[in-house]
C-alpha cells in the first residue's frame, strides 16, 4: 500500500479514484485456501485506525477453494461484516454470481455507467468464477441498469453480436429487444451514425419481426405509424428534397435500404405495401436521371417484388426503361450507398438491360446471378444499419438476402 513503508500492508488488488490516491475505494483479497493466514488478511486492513488507514467503501474476500478450515470463512464473515466485508467461495454455485453482482452494486454507487462489453468479455473468457453472461444480464436488468442514460445496454448487446457472436447473448437480444420497444421510457442508444441514431427504433422494428417473438405485425405497424406521424420536424419518409444536403442523401442513400427491409420484416403481409408506396413515393420527386436516383429505383424494384407490390414495381421498371436501362450488374449486385462520385458501373456502362415485367423479374434475376443468400441476417443488418463497423460488406450481405427475398418462386 506505501511504499517504503516497512509497515505497509501488502494487498492483492485495489481499485482507487485515481491513479495517486492514497487510500483504496475496494480491495481485493484472494485465498488459494481458507488457511490460517487468510484471517490475517483481513485483520491487517480492519485492525488498523482509521487515521493511519482508511477504511474502504467494500472489502471483497474471496476463497477458491474452502475444503480446509471452511469454519474460518464463517468466522470471518461473522466478525467482519458489519464493516463493509463479505466472503465468497467460489467453489460453491452460488457465490461466483454474488461476487459480480456486489462488485456491480458497490461501482454504481460511484458512477451508473461501466464497460458492460469488457465485464461480458472477461466473464466469456475467463473460468474462475462460473458465472453466465445472461445471469449478468439478468441482475442489471433487475437493478433497472439499461434505464439509466448513457449505459447503451441495447447498442452493448448488439456490439458483442457484431463482434463476438455469442449465442447466449443473440438469443437475449430477440428476447430483450421486445421488452426494449414496448416501453418508451427506456433510454435512447448513442450510435455513432447520425442516421443509426435518427432511425434506430425503425430498424429495431424490423429486427423483431423478422428474427424476434411475440410481436405481432399489426402491432408493430401501428408503432411505426405512430413514429412516422410523431417525426419532427416532418413526417417520416416524406419527399422533401432540397432542405439540405444531409437531408437529400438520407432521402437518397438510406431510405431506399431501410423500407426495403420493413417490406421483408412485413411480407407477406399486405402491410408490406405501405412501405413499398412510400419509397415510390420519394422515387416519383426525382426528374432528373442520374446515379442518385438510380440507386433507388433499383431498391424499389427489389422492395415492391418483397411487398407484392406490382403498381410501385411498374412505376420504377417505366422511369428506368424510359432513361434506356441500366447496366445488369447494379441490378445483380445493388449498390448500398450512394455518394457524389457515381458508381463505377455507371461512368462506364456495359450489358444494359430494360427491367422485365414483374412476374418476369424472379426469372431473369436467377438467369444473371451467381450464388445466394448465405449468412447471418441479425449481423448483416446490425452492422449494416446500427454498429457499422463494416457497413458496406454488411450490407451487401443484406441486398443479397433482399435478392433472395425478390424472388420467392423460382
Amino acid at each position: 500500500m506505501f511504499p517504503g513503508d516497512p509497515n505497509s500492508p501488502d494487498l492483492d488488488v485495489t481499485w482507487r479514484r485515481t491513479e495517486h490516491a492514497r487510500f483504496p475505494l475496494f480491495i481485493f483479497e484472494v485465498e488459494s485456501l481458507s488457511a490460517k493466514a487468510s484471517s490475517d488478511n483481513a485483520v491487517k486492513v480492519f485492525a488498523r485506525r482509521t487515521p493511519a488507514f482508511e477504511k474502504p467503501l467494500f472489502f471483497f474476500h474471496i476463497f477458491l477453494d474452502d475444503s480446509i478450515g471452511p469454519g474460518r470463512v464463517d468466522y470471518l464473515s461473522e466478525h467482519f461484516d458489519k464493516l463493509n466485508y463479505a466472503t465468497y467461495r467460489l467453489n460453491t454455485s452460488t457465490d461466483g454470481l454474488r461476487l459480480i453482482r456486489d462488485i456491480l452494486e458497490q461501482h454504481v454507487r460511484l458512477t451508473p455507467c461501466f464497460d458492460l462489453y469488457s465485464v461480458i468479455d472477461v466473464l466469456e473468457l475467463q473460468s474462475a468464477v462460473k458465472v453466465s453472461v445472461v445471469e449478468v444480464l439478468n441482475l442489471l436488468l433487475e437493478g433497472g441498469y439499461d434505464r439509466t442514460p448513457g449505459t447503451d445496454f441495447l447498442m452493448t448487446l448488439e456490439l458483442l453480436i457484431a463482434n463476438r457472436h455469442p449465442a447466449p447473448v443473440r438469443d437475449y437480444y430477440l428476447n430483450y429487444l421486445n421488452r426494449y420497444l414496448s416501453d418508451d421510457s427506456r433510454s435512447s442508444q448513442n450510435y455513432s451514425y447520425a442516421v443509426s441514431r435518427s432511425y434506430s427504433r425503425v430498424i429495431h422494428y424490423a429486427v423483431a419481426l423478422l428474427l424476434g417473438s411475440g410481436l405481432t405485425q399489426e402491432d408493430a405497424f401501428q408503432q411505426l405509424r405512430a413514429i412516422e406521424e410523431g417525426f419532427q420536424p416532418w413526417k417520416l419518409w416524406e419527399p422533401y428534397f432540397g432542405l439540405s444536403r444531409d437531408h437529400d442523401l438520407v432521402l437518397l442513400s438510406e431510405f431506399p435500404l431501410v423500407l426495403t427491409l420493413l417490406c421483408a420484416a412485413f411480407s407477406p403481409s399486405t402491410l408490406a405495401t405501405y412501405f413499398s408506396q412510400k419509397l415510390a413515393g420519394i422515387m416519383r420527386e426525382i426528374r432528373n436521371f442520374t446515379h442518385f436516383n438510380i440507386h433507388g429505383l433499383v431498391w424499389l424494384l427489389i422492395a415492391s417484388r418483397i411487398a407484392g407490390d406490382h403498381e410501385s414495381y411498374e412505376s420504377a421498371r417505366s422511369i428506368i426503361n424510359a432513361n434506356g436501362g441500366v447496366p445488369s450488374g447494379i441490378l445483380v449486385v445493388p449498390s448500398v450507398f450512394v455518394a457524389d462520385e457515381p458508381d463505377a458501373r455507371l461512368t462506364n456502362p456495359t450489358d444494359i438491360v430494360q427491367i422485365v415485367g414483374f412476374n418476369e423479374w424472379g426469372h431473369w434475376l436467377k438467369s444473371h446471378r451467381t450464388g445466394c443468400w448465405e449468412g447471418d441476417l441479425l449481423i448483416s443488418v446490425l452492422d449494416g444499419f446500427l454498429i457499422m463497423n463494416d457497413p458496406e460488406e454488411s450490407r451487401n450481405a443484406f441486398a443479397s438476402y433482399c435478392l433472395d427475398r425478390s424472388t420467392p418462386q423460382v
